[in-house]
């Protein structure tokens, strides 16, 4: 697996789960321990489902854009 996230990234996310682990067990908040044991889970492996699948959609929308240059982008407006 590869990571898919940079180390501020990665500090960030474990002191955001851990943060929310906190609160969760302080409240006994099922959903807050989910939470933040997965922001915990993706900083230990360094790898986001999420980052991943975005970053597949951006290179398969980059890979089209170059097999068709001229065709416009449902995002963009054409210039008169």
């Amino acid at each position: 697996m590869d990571q898919n996230m940079g180390k501020m990234n990665r500090f960030l996310r474990l002191t955001a789960g851990f943060y929310l682990l906190g609160v969760g067990i302080n409240r006994q908040s099922n959903l807050l321990m989910v939470a933040g044991s997965m922001k915990i889970a993706t900083g230990l492996t360094k790898w986001c489902p999420i980052v991943h699948i975005l970053e597949k959609k951006a290179q398969h929308k980059e890979a089209a854009n170059k097999e068709n240059p001229h065709e416009l982008d449902k995002t963009q407006v054409p210039v008169t």
